[in-house]
């Protein structure tokens, strides 16, 4: 089975929302490890919409809890 993640960037104001289409793997979760790791300190609110995935895989959900640290850290906030 092929591992597929499309990833789309939407910044509006103090949000970035983080758009997910596919599965969220051990294969794919490094992508959007980096795209988390790019948010800048300008950034207040991280959406991330899973509404498309179809599977997270513990590697996913690992990055999600590094996004949520992050963004406390930063006194921001995770959707």
């Amino acid at each position: 089975m092929q591992e597929n993640l499309d990833i789309t960037k939407n910044t509006e104001g103090t949000t970035e929302t983080l758009s997910l289409k596919g599965r969220l793997s051990i294969v794919t979760s490094p992508r959007l490890a980096a795209e988390v790791e790019s948010v800048n300190g300008d950034i207040k609110t991280l959406k991330i919409d899973l509404a498309d995935v179809d599977y997270v895989s513990s590697a996913g959900i690992r990055i999600i809890i590094i996004a949520q640290k992050k963004m406390t850290a930063a006194g921001g906030n995770l959707e």
